[in-house]
């Protein structure tokens, strides 16, 4: 097949799926017409001790999947030519803290068969990133455009340009298109904004805004802001629906366990919020329609996402605790029960004081080692217990740490796990107290609860 026939196809893939769903609208968005795509993404949650917000919002943390789902839905992965994620510029790379942005990005390679070496974690080397976008760029003309996704703040966006005109290739600029929808990414800055730098910067080490980046490009850069994504004060529009998630159960339960995936990913935001707002510009550029919903997702991906993994085996994968795990009777432990309003695994501390409780799950990959990454739930009146065991062998365990912040969340990774299929997983978990928060006449009890458990091949 050549390129002219492959592109046939694509266009006519796209308008079967317009024809079938009526809600969409019948254009793609800003004369978008299977272009290049490139998608610079922010989520970075290793701490950044030099701004007062140290991590970046994790609404990019489901934002993420969503979008390159889309994508792998109208099987136009050969479109996107690059993926920038975790985009704070001067920020440190991961080491302590989960990078909650690749699991994501590492799971819809695995699912969907992207190309995995247009994606860039920017702090593992922001120049290889930089230049890579500088190369795209570089390559845009009037009937070759790149249509540019921005979801993190402009400063990385700002050295390509910069590049590109040192590069003397300014004239390429006339042909890209950014397309926004937040004035937190327009505006925001790293480092130079005296209200949030907690030390000085200087003026050569300032980031910039997209205003910035626009004057620089001598407004070559086309630019266009849509509507907002997030919808707090309705849940059944756009795509952020606040606390709730009802709206998107139709992920959960869906036959497609790729698309089950994508629910999982919205639960890992700390904040408790159902977010894949930065989603909503993939979806306008591929629909035409910037007013879309959970209702008008679900109707998009259909019966599911077409799988081009042709080994057919998914390397990562996330169990979650109410759904996927078990409550076991097991000799030692007491019963564990569903905090439901809490989406939690937890021990009735009401009934079982300093005492652990069990749930397993089946392993259904591939032999291998393996991260696995709990998310447990932080509580003001005790440090609670989790250990990890695998098919009866204890392989971890460590102490939820003190927290002012109650019900707040907290992930630990357990590395090189050696998992093999149908290997017995088994998560262990107290309830306890700290002594700090009265309660009656004796003081409360944490109970112990967790969400899930991201499961990641390393070798």
């Amino acid at each position: 097949m050549n390129k002219e026939q492959m592109k046939l196809g694509i266009n006519c893939l796209l308008l079967i799926v317009v024809a079938l769903i009526p809600d969409l609208a019948s254009a793609q968005g800003w004369g978008y017409s299977n272009n290049r795509i490139a998608i610079s993404a922010d989520g970075n949650n290793q701490p950044d001790h030099m701004h007062r917000w140290s991590k970046a919002d994790p609404d990019d943390w489901g934002g993420t999947p969503v979008a390159l789902a889309m994508i792998a839905k109208l099987q136009a992965q050969d479109k996107l030519v690059h993926f920038s994620y975790n985009n704070f510029i001067d920020a440190p790379a991961h080491t302590s803290a989960t990078n909650h942005m690749k699991i994501g990005v590492d799971g819809a390679i695995e699912r969907w068969n992207f190309d995995k070496n247009i994606f860039f974690d920017v702090p593992e080397d922001n120049e290889a990133a930089i230049n890579d976008l500088v190369e795209e760029i570089e390559k845009s003309t009037a009937t070759d455009p790149l249509y540019f996704i921005h979801m993190g703040p402009a400063e990385f966006l700002y050295r390509a340009v910069k590049q590109v005109i040192e590069d003397n290739k300014s004239e390429t600029l006339s042909h890209i298109y950014i397309i926004s929808h937040s004035g937190y990414n327009e505006k925001h800055l790293r480092r130079g904004d005296p209200k949030f730098d907690k030390k000085p910067v200087s003026a050569s080490d300032k980031h910039h805004t997209i205003a910035e980046t626009m004057e620089l490009s001598g407004h070559r850069l086309n630019y266009r802001k849509i509507i907002d994504q997030n919808a707090h004060w309705d849940p059944n529009k756009l795509f952020g629906s606040d606390d709730d998630f009802t709206v998107w159960y139709w992920m959960r339960d869906h036959k497609d366990p790729n698309i089950k995936w994508l629910y999982d990913r919205m639960l890992v935001n700390e904040k408790g919020k159902a977010d894949c707002s930065d989603a909503g510009m993939v979806y306008y550029l591929l629909t035409g329609d910037d007013n879309g919903s959970p209702s008008k997702l679900e109707k998009f991906f259909g019966e599911g996402i077409p799988t081009n993994n042709l080994t057919g085996s998914v390397e990562s994968q996330t169990l979650n605790a109410l759904r996927d795990f078990n409550i076991p009777s097991i000799d030692g432990f007491v019963p564990a029960y569903k905090d439901k309003g809490r989406r939690a695994l937890a021990v009735n501390a009401g009934m079982y004081k300093e005492k652990f409780a069990a749930a397993t799950a089946i392993f259904d990959g591939n032999s291998g080692l393996y991260n696995v990454t709990i998310t447990t739930v932080k509580e003001t009146d005790g440090e609670s217990t989790y250990r990890l065991r695998v098919s009866g062998e204890l392989v971890g365990k460590f102490q939820n740490p003190e927290t002012t912040q109650d019900m707040s969340t907290h992930t630990y990774t357990f590395q090189n796990i050696a998992l093999n299929k149908d290997d017995v997983i088994q998560v262990e978990f107290n309830s306890t107290s700290n002594g700090k928060i009265p309660e009656g006449n004796a003081f409360a009890f944490a109970r112990g609860r967790w969400r899930q458990l991201e499961i990641v091949k390393t070798n």
